[in-house]
């Protein structure tokens, strides 16, 4: 059995617990392969990766559907159409371009941040993830980690709204659109957005969006 590689963790975290982890990890992906390793690493950190993710950012779980219309409006508009029998002249979809495994979250409870996690982003799907952004007045963040759907298989995308002050400047929304239909092989720099979920579902107070 090969040493297993530690340029991943300081000195101090090698302890022997740690070591005999790493150990046991190394000899079953020899015997069984990397794919049950990795989805065992997935079922042991899956939960505690949410928690502390949203515990760290004062966020729980909405227990209604995940819609980008209650981040941005405060309501559905899926549910304000089919309540009034009539259609909005103007909506935003509910769910983001690509979105896998969507969650909404609240904070003091409000919804605040909207997180899809898709296990692949093909480069259309970008595309039309940041005109979405754009078109919609959003701020979207790529992030490999913290994922909890699957950890290591999945990404992370956060989406909030963009207020006043978090525009990106003109010079930089243009570099990024111009990357974009280029197909630049630079990498291409998404607007940051805040970080901030815990997993257990917290009620949004009310209609969310279902007000008329």
């Amino acid at each position: 059995m090969h040493n297993p590689r530690n340029e991943f963790l300081s000195r101090t975290q090698l302890t022997p617990p740690v070591r005999r982890v790493m150990a046991e990890l190394q000899r079953l992906t020899e015997e069984a392969g990397a794919d049950l390793t990795s989805r065992v690493y997935a079922s042991a950190v899956a939960a505690g990766t949410c928690e502390t993710w949203a515990k760290t950012r004062g966020l729980r779980l909405s227990p209604r559907h995940p819609c980008l219309g209650r981040l941005r409006d405060g309501r559905c508009w899926e549910v304000w159409e089919w309540r009034r029998g009539e259609s909005a002249k103007e909506r935003i979809p509910c769910q983001l371009p690509g979105a896998d495994h969507a969650s909404l979250w609240l904070k003091a409870g409000k919804p605040a941040v909207y997180v899809s996690q898709p296990y692949h982003l093909p480069w259309e799907t970008l595309q039309e993830m940041m005109a979405f952004a754009e078109r919609w007045h959003l701020m979207v963040d790529v992030e490999s980690w913290p994922s909890w759907h699957f950890p290591s298989r999945v990404l992370t995308i956060l989406v909030r709204r963009r207020t006043g002050g978090e525009d990106p400047p003109v010079e930089e929304q243009r570099s990024m659109l111009s990357l974009l239909d280029g197909r630049s092989q630079h990498p291409v720099l998404l607007p940051e957005s805040a970080t901030g979920a815990g997993c257990v579902a917290e009620s949004d107070g009310g209609p969310g969006s279902l007000r008329g």
